[in-house]
């Protein structure tokens, strides 16, 4: 009795271009590292995935001195990270999302509400982080209250900038050891913080970031208010005890500007579109209308 030819896999009728397309789906850096083991063909067209997001596990953190003199990052996993996806070939986007290191040893953070973000031109130019006691909306309904004192919001806000300052490294980095870039997003899993930048049409981000540290020898600004009662006339929210701080690098902007600070970019999400949508425009009001209650302090890092 003879024996049947073994069939052809359906898997191998599919050509190439439809596989990358389906591995761009996956995009998960770990499960994509996997499938590089399935086959060879799998560890040849893996390489030609186009986006790679991964979450970093909870425990991550970087250490209390995090760079080295050149302004890279002091990180097995971080670099680890790095030398994966370096051998992307075709990878354009990168997206990651990691612990933010305020909720180490604080159990009480998560039920603070606050959104940070910095902008990004050719370098860090400047940091908004905006966290109100208390929302109301249109209706009167009590959306959101914590009782934490100002000082501890202003805490919390140099720990995001701390947070915001390691990220953008990470940016930085990434760009330096990924040219083919066009886009990287680096946020908290908590979704209250993002780092990002992205470059359109056939530019590459290593044609616009610095690749270094840009932290040692820099005049900054940093302003900062509590306002008592702020009216959000647009969204009909009213927001208590309102914090708002903003961290401006080698630069001083035009005060009517730093609204588009918190604009998100398109295609990332964060958790409550709502949420987003009035906390900038809190910090449109507060620019518009409370000017006169910010202070500010000048220094060099």
């Amino acid at each position: 009795m003879t024996k049947p030819a073994n069939k052809p896999s359906p898997f191998n009728l599919l050509p190439d271009d439809l596989v990358v397309h389906i591995l761009n789906k996956v995009n998960d850096l770990k499960s994509l590292c996997l499938c590089k083991a399935a086959c060879r063909r799998f560890s040849t067209l893996v390489h030609e995935v186009h986006t790679v997001s991964f979450t970093a596990p909870s425990d991550f953190k970087l250490p209390i001195n995090p760079y080295y003199k050149d302004g890279s990052v002091k990180s097995k996993y971080f670099r680890s990270a790095i030398r994966s996806m370096k051998k992307f070939s075709s990878l354009k986007s990168v997206s990651m999302e990691l612990s933010p290191s305020i909720y180490r040893g604080d159990n009480n953070i998560n039920r603070v509400m606050f959104k940070w973000k910095i902008k990004i031109s050719n370098k860090f130019e400047s940091y908004v982080f905006l966290s109100p006691n208390s929302v109301f909306n249109s209706k009167g309904i009590l959306l959101h209250h914590d009782n934490e004192f100002k000082w501890k919001k202003m805490w919390l806000a140099c720990e995001c900038l701390g947070d915001a300052m390691g990220r953008y490294n990470m940016l930085v980095e990434c760009v330096k050891d990924i040219p083919s870039l066009e886009k990287v997003y680096i946020r908290d899993w908590s979704k209250r913080g993002m780092v990002s930048v992205s470059v359109g049409g056939t530019g590459k981000l290593n044609n616009l970031l610095p690749l270094g540290s840009p932290w040692k020898g820099v005049n900054y600004v940093m302003r900062r208010c509590c306002i008592p009662v702020l009216e959000l006339p647009v969204s009909g929210c009213v927001m208590k005890e309102v914090t708002l701080v903003v961290f401006e690098i080698g630069v001083n902007h035009p005060i009517d500007t730093y609204h588009s600070l918190l604009n998100y970019d398109e295609g990332v999400e964060f958790d409550d579109e709502d949420e987003a949508a009035y906390v900038k425009e809190a910090v449109m009001e507060i620019f518009k209308k409370h000017r006169d209650e910010i202070t500010s302090t000048e220094g060099v890092i």
